[in-house]
C-alpha cells in the first residue's frame, strides 16, 4: 500500500468519526424527536393557558417607588392577545405593547414588555403571576431626567392594626385613602 493511500484512508476515517460526534442528537438517541416535540407542545399549551389567565380580568396593581416603604400609586394592567396596556401610562402617552410570556413548570407565569413613547421615553416591565398574585418591577427611563424604578403587586399593602389605611402623597405630607378595588368587602355589623 502506498503512503498516499494510507493518508487518504486515515483522513476519511477521521472525517467520518468527526461527523458521528457532531451528528444531531435525534439521530443518535431513539425517540428523541418525539420527546422533544411532546415537550414543545406541552410548553405551547402552558403558554396559551398563561395568556388566558392574564386576559381573564383587569389587574389593579399597587406601585411602590424604589427605597420607599409606602405604596403611592395604583394602576390597572389589561392583557390582550399577546399585548399589555397600563392604563396609567397610556394616559401619559405610552402605547399598548407586545408581551413575552414564559409559563414555568411550577405554574408561575412570567411576562415582560417594553413601552416607548413618541418622545422616546421608555418603560420596562417584568411581572410574575404566582398563586393568583401578580408582582414585578417597572423601570422608567425618560430621555431627560432620572431613571425611576417601581415594584408592583396586586396585593395591597397592609396597614398596622391601629392605623387606618392611608397613603402619604409625595411631598404633600397628608394622608389619602387607599384604593380598595381588590380588597374584600367588609361585612356590616347588625
Amino acid at each position: 500500500m502506498s503512503r498516499r493511500y494510507l493518508l487518504l484512508t486515515g483522513a476519511v476515517i477521521a472525517c467520518a468519526y468527526a461527523l458521528l460526534l457532531v451528528a444531531p442528537a435525534e439521530a443518535q438517541i431513539p425517540g428523541f424527536r418525539s420527546k422533544t416535540a411532546s415537550m414543545e407542545e406541552q410548553k405551547r399549551l402552558m403558554e396559551a393557558k398563561a395568556r388566558e389567565t392574564l386576559k381573564a380580568h383587569e389587574w389593579t396593581v399597587y406601585l411602590t417607588a424604589k427605597n420607599a416603604n409606602v405604596s403611592g400609586e395604583t394602576d390597572v394592567y389589561v392583557f390582550g392577545d399577546g399585548t399589555m396596556e397600563s392604563k396609567g401610562l397610556t394616559a401619559k402617552g405610552y402605547p399598548v405593547s407586545n408581551i413575552t410570556i414564559t409559563a414555568n413548570s411550577d405554574s408561575s407565569i412570567v411576562w415582560e414588555t417594553m413601552k416607548t413613547t413618541s418622545a422616546k421615553d421608555k418603560a420596562f416591565y417584568r411581572g410574575e403571576l404566582r398563586n393568583g398574585v401578580m408582582s414585578g418591577m417597572v423601570v422608567m427611563k425618560p430621555v431627560k431626567g432620572a431613571v425611576s424604578t417601581f415594584s408592583f403587586t396586586t396585593a395591597p399593602a397592609q396597614a398596622a392594626p391601629d392605623q387606618t389605611p392611608a397613603v402619604l402623597q409625595s411631598g404633600a405630607g397628608t394622608a389619602a385613602p387607599v384604593d380598595q378595588t381588590n380588597a374584600p368587602a367588609k361585612k356590616k355589623k347588625k
